[in-house]
């Protein structure tokens, strides 16, 4: 389904063919609007990036756009993710003082940054594997980034709440956050059973195996 295709199913359910009183515009906000939503909920849109850090630097800005890191591989190996006192208990040491420096363990979230400890002691590849938000829909010309069409589907009942809201259609607009509600569960089954399709039971995220992190060589 194309965002054009949403619009018109968009358009067809609350009796506006042709756009009078909502704008095409407006439509293709709400319609961005749930595919963001989504995207947020079950990680649809799912992105790796390489950088390279830096020696005697432990803070590097997240990726663009970055909903959820799943995982931070630093010169090929997995790091274990971590919290505050995790990085503190690692370091072994008061703030002020030198940090240890090394090949890291571990990386934390910390606002809009990904916190290494130790402390790279060299120039490596950084690989992010995220969820990212997906790009905004602003014209018919521009396609949903989430590429599951079972999921694209789902998108106008979200549009046509919103639109029957304004227009003061409160029985349509119930029916269609219903079902948009039943959309959203319906997604997230549809993507665990597809994330969970051939893989390796009773794994935990932080195994690694000889040769390499699992399911990364």
């Amino acid at each position: 389904m194309t965002p054009a295709e949403a619009l018109s199913t968009t358009r067809l359910q609350i009796n506006e063919t042709t756009a009078d009183f909502w704008t095409d515009a407006e439509i293709y906000g709400y319609l961005s609007e749930a595919e963001r939503l989504l995207a947020g909920r079950i990680g649809g849109y799912q992105v790796n990036t390489t950088h390279t850090t830096v020696t005697d630097t432990s803070a590097y800005t997240k990726p663009d756009g970055c909903l959820r890191i799943e995982a931070v591989i630093y010169d090929g190996h997995k790091l274990r993710k971590g919290a505050l006192r995790d990085r503190q208990y690692l370091d072994g040491m008061s703030y002020g003082s030198t940090r240890p420096t090394g090949p890291p363990e571990m990386y934390m979230e910390w606002g809009s940054q990904i916190r290494l400890s130790p402390v790279p002691q060299s120039a490596v590849n950084l690989e992010y594997f995220f969820n990212k938000t997906p790009t905004r829909i602003v014209t018919a010309s521009t396609v949903f980034t989430i590429q599951e069409e079972t999921l694209q589907e789902m998108i106008p009942d979200y549009a046509v709440w919103k639109c029957s809201l304004k227009d003061q259609e409160l029985a349509r607009a119930d029916r269609h956050k219903e079902a948009w509600d039943q959309n959203v569960e319906r997604a997230v089954s549809i993507w665990n059973d597809r994330q969970n399709q051939d893989t390796i039971p009773h794994v935990r995220d932080e195994d690694e195996y000889a040769g390499g992190v699992l399911g990364m060589d």
